[in-house]
């Protein structure tokens, strides 16, 4: 390796320049995907904070795609905690689905509940978490009206994999997105996300271990 060029995966003498990446893991549990969700939601937040503040260039025009990656992955670290959750609450050993289609993930997660809780609290947790909802509806008709595929990789490549180009690259139209609304929708999504980590995870699930 070049002398020159240092390591990484190194230390600084600053302690507040050293980033851990073990303090918030745990070795098997359920709360690493929280813990890594929380990043996401923090880094989507941070970076409409820096829009917002100083748009100069009109830098939002390319940070929105890692605002809108960080956003919907932590929604899904936080989705399939919550199910991992539940599945060990009704003691059923099924793994995660690997898919990023967070409506089929958010629909899991309802039917666990339903099968832990019954159908009531099911329905109170979708009512109570309307942004989430009616934000995940949103993609579905933005991203995807003939819902044969989620496509939620328009954030992280401007084509699909079939190699066709995502809705914002061949239109003529603007598409536009209110960083303040976006904002504020990150941030109660994410409360509300917490909350129910907060009462599956550390209120029931800890309590019965």
């Amino acid at each position: 390796m070049n002398k020159d060029i240092q390591d990484i995966f190194s230390r600084n003498e600053v302690i507040d320049k050293i980033a851990f990446l073990n303090w918030r893991m745990e070795s098997g549990d359920i709360v690493n995907l929280f813990n890594l969700g929380d990043g996401y939601f923090d880094s989507a937040i941070i970076l409409c904070d820096r829009c917002l503040s100083k748009n100069k260039g009109k830098i939002a025009d390319i940070l929105i795609f890692p605002i809108f990656m960080n956003f919907n992955h932590g929604i899904e670290l936080y989705l399939k905690g919550l199910t991992l959750t539940l599945n060990e609450l009704l003691k059923i050993d099924i793994k995660i689905d690997g898919t990023h289609n967070l409506n089929q993930l958010f629909s899991v997660l309802k039917a666990r509940i339903k099968d832990l809780d019954g159908q009531k609290k099911a329905n109170e947790i979708v009512k109570d978490n309307f942004n989430l909802r009616e934000y995940l509806n949103e993609l579905t008709t933005t991203l995807n009206p003939n819902q044969k595929n989620d496509k939620m990789d328009f954030s992280r490549y401007p084509f699909t994999k079939k190699e066709g180009n995502h809705f914002y690259v061949d239109t003529w139209n603007n598409i536009e997105v209110d960083l303040e609304n976006l904002k504020n929708r990150i941030t109660i999504i994410y409360q509300k996300l917490e909350q129910y980590a907060d009462y599956f995870y550390y209120e029931r699930l800890q309590e019965n271990n």
